[in-house]
């Protein structure tokens, strides 16, 4: 019975095969690891002002506004997501598991769960509302009883 274990946050995809060894203890064996680059930069990485911008002369001398770029943090924020999902959804087509668990902090986990397909959802045995990502495997493993 094939069992996939998935950890993820906005900067972070693991995934790793459950497996029972000879001395039969349970095992979590990485098969999958990346980082998405994206979500360590800063948006003053991405967006350049010159000099002086978004400043006005006003009455009571140089008026400076807000250069943040909210709908640019949303924007990055679902294109990981997004990444995310695409990253599970290859993991599941490749390994075929029987069932599979999702770790992922409570932030981004429905958001993931949504735009999961009706079969991924049927076979997901576990949602863990948790980032997992910086774990080591023994401490994971804890989360799949």
């Amino acid at each position: 019975m094939e069992k996939i274990m998935i950890v993820a946050d906005l900067g972070h995809f693991k995934a790793y095969r459950y497996l029972i060894t000879n001395q039969k203890t349970p095992s979590l064996k990485l098969i999958e690891s990346f980082d998405y680059l994206d979500a360590h930069s800063r948006i003053s990485e991405k967006v350049a002002d010159s000099l002086g911008s978004f400043g006005e002369a006003g009455s009571m001398g140089w008026v400076k506004g807000s250069a943040e770029s909210h709908s640019l943090e949303n924007e990055t924020e679902r294109r990981l997501i997004n990444n995310i999902i695409e990253s599970i959804k290859i993991i599941l087509k490749k390994s075929k598991p029987d069932t599979w668990y999702l770790a992922a902090p409570t932030k981004i986990m429905p958001r993931i769960e949504n735009g999961l397909d009706s079969e991924q959802k049927e076979s997901l045995k576990k949602s863990i509302s948790a980032d997992l990502t910086k774990l080591d495997k023994n401490s994971i493993l804890k989360y799949l009883k």
